[in-house]
């Protein structure tokens, strides 16, 4: 994706298949919101970006890039394959993470290590094998039992 196209997709805001950090702060919520991502239909989390679309850059985007991977490998369960991309916008530097379903559709639905599946809103039982599914902002907690 060219600078255009990366400040365009940007300022449509976040939503359900794009998240805005400003660095990674909270690894154990972003574990949540990766698998959540793998769960459902994919999405992305940009990372060096405002809240509002603005990009705000990263102090260290090797590092956060290497941190972002790791927190796949070892947070979730199974691993979960996601696109990282390195980019410089305006001289400042992001983390792209793109959860793609069909690099993560062959696997059972994804927990995070010492949790839960993350389910949207709008699934019901039947959409989820797994039995708990953990609370993240926007998320709620179900309580399922194993063959739906």
């Amino acid at each position: 994706m060219d600078e255009n196209d990366l400040l365009a997709e940007l300022a449509q805001g976040e939503n359900q298949h794009r998240e805005f950090k400003r660095q990674l702060e909270n690894p154990e919520s972003t574990a949540g919101e990766i698998v959540a991502f793998a769960n459902s239909e994919g999405g992305c989390l940009y990372f060096g970006v405002a809240d509002d679309g603005a990009v705000v850059g990263l102090a260290d985007s090797a590092a956060t890039f290497q941190s972002l991977t790791h927190l796949c490998r070892d947070r979730c369960i199974p691993p979960v394959s996601p696109v990282l991309e390195q980019q410089t916008v305006d001289g400042r530097d992001i983390v792209a993470l793109t959860v793609l379903p069909a690099l993560n559709r062959l696997l059972p639905p994804i927990t995070r290590r010492n949790s839960a599946c993350c389910l949207p809103n709008n699934w019901s039982k039947a959409d989820c094998r797994w039995k708990p599914c953990c609370t993240i902002s926007g998320w709620r907690r179900k309580s399922m039992t194993f063959g739906g």
